[in-house]
């Protein structure tokens, strides 16, 4: 599945379950994502981390439809940077389908467009 794909199937799964009932604005959305990667900080600022053999068991544990897989999460994954981080990854997708946006194209076109810039793009940092 690629990324295009990947944000229908998130932006469908929103839509059935509210998250578009009443209509939010561009600067709304893109406010929820700012606060996506402010839980992340927060998260980092604690110390909160997901030990990878932990996600990695939450995945198998959700692919098997396993009753503790919810409590597992909350325990293992939940509220931790790397949890934060895929928020925000999923609201960015999401807003993307919304937008009706190919996130493919629009990807490879600004990598294509970065490798042609130089170290650092002239600035320090």
């Amino acid at each position: 599945m690629n990324l295009t794909e990947l944000s229908q199937r998130i932006h469908a799964g929103n839509v059935e379950r509210g998250f578009y009932d009443h209509p939010a604005t561009f600067p709304d959305r893109c406010m929820l994502i700012v606060s996506e990667i402010s839980e992340a900080v927060e998260a980092h600022r604690n110390g909160r981390t997901t030990e990878p053999a932990d996600v990695d068991q939450a995945v198998r544990m959700a692919a098997l439809e396993m009753a503790p897989f919810v409590g597992f999460f909350r325990d293992k994954v939940k509220d931790t940077v790397e949890d934060e981080i895929a928020d925000a990854i999923i609201r960015l997708l999401d807003l993307s389908a919304y937008m009706g946006i190919n996130i493919d194209a629009h990807v490879a076109a600004k990598l294509s467009y970065n490798a042609t810039r130089p170290r650092l793009h002239g600035k320090a940092y």
